[in-house]
Parts: C-alpha cells; sequence; structure tokens
C-alpha cells in the first residue's frame, strides 16, 4: 500500500484475565504533574464509586471493602465527578491507574464505542504505552462491548496531519481488555479482529475525506483504490480511462470533469469474499473538490474537499470487507472527478446525453453530483447486473437541514430500505427514510429534455427530488440512495467517519443464504 495512503500501525488489542496487579492497593498519591509511567489501568467508576469488575480487582485479596472504600473515599475526597466524565490518576506501590467516570445506567454500542475513544486519547496524550482495562456490564453483551471499545480505541488514536513541527508521536501501543464474564455470544479474538478491520475502513475513509484537495486529487483518489489490493487477494481495481469514458458514453460524468486540468475517472472493485453470495453494489460520488462550476458557490468551496465522500465511504466498507475477509460478494464503483471552472466547463442551459441515453438539461452547475452518478449507476447496472445497488454522496444540503447528522435514505424497496434500516440500528450509525414523492418529479421536468438536474425551487425538498433524480438511472434492479451530506460532518470531532460498520453490516445481512 502507498505510503501516502497507509495507516499508522493499530493499537495491539486483546481480550485478558484479571491482571495481579492493585491486588494491595495503597494510594499514596496522584499524578498530577509527574511523568506517567509507560503502563496503567483502567477503571471505571459511576455515581456510587468503582464499578463491580474494578472493585473485584482491587479488593479480591483482602477482606471485602477494605482497598475499595479507600480508594472511594479518595475519590470522595478529590470531589470526583463521574457524571461528567473526569478522568483522575492516582498510583499505589504495585501500578498506577486511571479511573474514568460513567454515568449511571445502560449504555449503548455507540456509548461504549465514544468511551474507547475517549479512553484511548487520555492514555496516549498521558504518554501511556499500555494499558489494561477493566471492563463492566454496561448494558452490553461481553462480546458487544469487546468489540465497541476495540472500535472506539483504535479510531481514538486516529491522526492526520500535516503540520511542519508534526504532532506528537502516538504512544499507545497494546491494550487488554479484561472482560466482565466469559463470552457466550462470541468468540473475542474474531469481536476483536472485526472491530479493528472496521476501524481501520473507518480510519481509512477519514483520512481521505481529511486530504487537502491539492494532494488528493482524482489520480490519487483513483491510486487509493488501488492500493486496496494489497489487503486480500480476493479484490480486484480496474481504472476507466477517459478516453474509454468518451468511448463508451459517459456523457455527464464527462461533462463535470471537463474544465479541470485533472482527468475524470471510473474506478471499479471486485472483491469475492463469497463468489456463492449475491453480488451487491456500491456507487460513490467521488467530487475531489466542487467549486460549484459556473453556479460558484457564494463561499468559494471550503470544505468541498470532503466531496468525495460517498466514494470514501465506498472504499472504507471495501478496505473492511477485505480486512476482516468479509463473507459477501460486492462491486464497487466510485466517480473520480473535479467540478472547476475554465472556458471550457459546462454551463447552465448545457443538454448532456448520459450514458442511459437518456438527456438531462443543465439548469445549475453545481447539482453535479447527481450527473457523476447517473453515469455510474447506469454502468454498474447493466455491465454486473447486481442483486442491488446502494449509492452514496455528500449530495444536498437539503440532507442536513433536513435530517442533521441522520443519513436521509430512499427507496422503493422497502426489503432494502427495512435491512438498511437495521444494520444502521445495529451498528450504533443514524439513517431516516424518507418517502421518494413522485409528485415532486413534476419539477424536474425540461421543455426541451428527458429532465433537468435541479428544480431550482426554493420550497422543494432537494434531498427527495435528487433521489428521484437518480432513479431514473436504474431500470430494474432493487435500488437504495443514501445522502451523507450531514451525517460526514467533515467539521465534527469524529469528521468524516460515517457509514463503514453500517454498510459492512448491510452486506453481510443482505448476503445471509
Amino acid at each position: 500500500m502507498s505510503n501516502l495512503f497507509k495507516l499508522p500501525p493499530k493499537v495491539q488489542i486483546r481480550a485478558t484475565g484479571f491482571p495481579s496487579t492493585f491486588r494491595d492497593l495503597d494510594i499514596y498519591n496522584t499524578l498530577d504533574g509527574q511523568d506517567a509511567p509507560s503502563e496503567v489501568t483502567v477503571f471505571f467508576a459511576n455515581s456510587k464509586g468503582i464499578m463491580p469488575k474494578g472493585a473485584e480487582a482491587i479488593g479480591g485479596a483482602h477482606p471485602a471493602g477494605t482497598a475499595v472504600d479507600r480508594l472511594n473515599a479518595f475519590l470522595t475526597r478529590n470531589r470526583f465527578n463521574a457524571a461528567k466524565g473526569e478522568i483522575m490518576m492516582w498510583s499505589s506501590q504495585h501500578g498506577t491507574a486511571m479511573i474514568v467516570g460513567v454515568t449511571d445506567g445502560k449504555k449503548t454500542a455507540n456509548d461504549l464505542r465514544a468511551l474507547g475513544t475517549k479512553v484511548a486519547k487520555a492514555l496516549n496524550d498521558k504518554g501511556f504505552v499500555s494499558a489494561t482495562i477493566i471492563t463492566e456490564k454496561m448494558g452490553q453483551c461481553v462480546g458487544g462491548t469487546t468489540r465497541a471499545l476495540t472500535y472506539g480505541i483504535q479510531t481514538g488514536v486516529f491522526t492526520y496531519s500535516l503540520k511542519s513541527k508534526g504532532d506528537a508521536e502516538r504512544k499507545l501501543a497494546a491494550v487488554e481488555l479484561v472482560p466482565f464474564m466469559t463470552s457466550k455470544c462470541c468468540d473475542l479474538g474474531q469481536a476483536i479482529g472485526e472491530a479493528n478491520a472496521a476501524a481501520e475502513g473507518a480510519s481509512f475513509m477519514r483520512q481521505l475525506i481529511l486530504m487537502p484537495p491539492n494532494i488528493l486529487g482524482t489520480k490519487e483518489l483513483t491510486a487509493a483504490a488501488q492500493s486496496l489490493t494489497d489487503l486480500n487477494k480476493k479484490l480486484s481495481v480496474d481504472v476507466l480511462f477517459e478516453d474509454e469514458l468518451e468511448r463508451l458514453g459517459f456523457g455527464s460524468l464527462l461533462a463535470v470533469g471537463r474544465a479541470s486540468v485533472q482527468k475524470s475517472y471510473v474506478v471499479v472493485l471486485r472483491y469475492e469474499g463469497d463468489p456463492d453470495a449475491p453480488l451487491q453494489a456500491l456507487v460513490g460520488k467521488g467530487l475531489v473538490f466542487d467549486s460549484g462550476g459556473i453556479n460558484i458557490k457564494t463561499d468559494g468551496g471550503k470544505g468541498m474537499k470532503g466531496d468525495m465522500g460517498g466514494a470514501a465511504l465506498v472504499l472504507g466498507t471495501v478496505y473492511a470487507a477485505a480486512a476482516s475477509d468479509a463473507k459477501v460478494n460486492l462491486v464497487a464503483v466510485i466517480g473520480c472527478v473535479e467540478n472547476a471552472i475554465a472556458g471550457n466547463a459546462y454551463r447552465p442551459d448545457d443538454v448532456l446525453t448520459s450514458l442511459s441515453g437518456k438527456t438531462i438539461e443543465v439548469t445549475n452547475t453545481d447539482a453535479e453530483g447527481r450527473l457523476v452518478l447517473a453515469d455510474c449507476l447506469t454502468y454498474v447496472e447493466r455491465t454486473f447486473k447486481p442483486a442491488s445497488i446502494t449509492s452514496f454522496a455528500t449530495l444536498t444540503g437539503h440532507a442536513v437541514i433536513a435530517s442533521g447528522k441522520r443519513a436521509p435514505i430512499f427507496s422503493k424497496n422497502d426489503k432494502l430500505a427495512d435491512a438498511m434500516t437495521k444494520a444502521a440500528e445495529t451498528t450504533g450509525e443514524m439513517v431516516l427514510r424518507f418517502p421518494l414523492d413522485e409528485y415532486l418529479w413534476a419539477e424536474m421536468s425540461s421543455r426541451i429534455a428527458d429532465m433537468i438536474n435541479s428544480s431550482g425551487n426554493r420550497m422543494s425538498p432537494g434531498h427527495v427530488t435528487a433521489a428521484l433524480f437518480l432513479n431514473q438511472f436504474v431500470e430494474k434492479t432493487p435500488y437504495l440512495h443514501v445522502d451523507i451530506a450531514g451525517a460526514s460532518d467533515l467539521w465534527g470531532p469524529d469528521g468524516g467517519q460515517y457509514g463503514v460498520r453500517m454498510t459492512l453490516q448491510f452486506l453481510k445481512d443482505l448476503s445471509k443464504k
């Protein structure tokens, strides 16, 4: 894998038994202002003090309550507020510990992922090389807890920086998770492996989205896809270049990219984790930068380096599938394009002939992502005849207004929509199904072409009309569209990290025989 796209080494995580340290607790000082040792044990505390498994680890060799009572008294004296998620460091003659506050009650998988991220960042910031985490029963089974904490830890240590002095070197290298009971639901080693793969896929997605457009152009996004072949021999990548795209008739995609000095590409990835499973297709919008074209963006396009988020999500999912050797049969297509401004830019009033043969009157050059997806959808359906097609794109501002970080999904097929909704619930992602109101299609009519690319009606739900537009380019195959414009949230604390877990689960569910 090219060094440009290679992720830093992951934290080595394993499930293990109770540690031998902290059997003879004797608190003698906090670590404020002191150099932290290289190893630490993490305990969780709520409003009642140290939680049960942590208390068991601390006081196992003593008369009931002796050491734990002393520790809880220490927390009380220092006004430790668990509900606010405070973190406190302390030491004994047998080792160093980190106390992490949590609210009372059951936790969702997302809560535990966030907790894993918080702990990993705190451990790394304090310079710890290794840690043992005493897990607690907080609403999930032992396998679910292990999976969620692993994912959170791995994504929590992710960094991407181009600072001249560089960020501080990552210290955290190894974590042992002490389960609160023997797992009956799954193999914990397998759960950790699956979570590692999903986290790597999500981090790969996030890295691509954070890369600036002068570093990640269409050629580099294509190279990122090609680099994934190092993960698994079951994965292959083909690239369609402009001359072939021209020959095939990718009229709407090529129009979007023709003003750019960067070439346009369509990348096709095939992963055959289970050749006997139904073939599922993913399609992603890969706009490495979107100026808006002649309908230039009023803010100059700040943040539009993330307009390839759909393609990044697709590549992250392929990464996770290949890294975990997932038993799915997958074809993925991404359109790698830049929407620039020049004398040969496509214009409002142009009429484009798409790969499908349908004609499109351009009313807004900033509604370009759907033009790229249109040709990719036609291509994947005609070439591969998959059992289903799902597209992902940072497509509309209306999606952000309509549902915030909850990605709108659209489908005429209840089975697909239900499968994605279930996958989102299982993995802790957020989606919301919107109706494909056919009466809105009247707003997309053209006097001289089959359709326009944007209605321009401020009162129209643009995320719905965009989805209706895309549906014109899938003829027979069950089809689902996901608008991740708000969900990917480039500027959020976990910006760019959305959808990989959900999409891989979705594919696995569709592949069940």
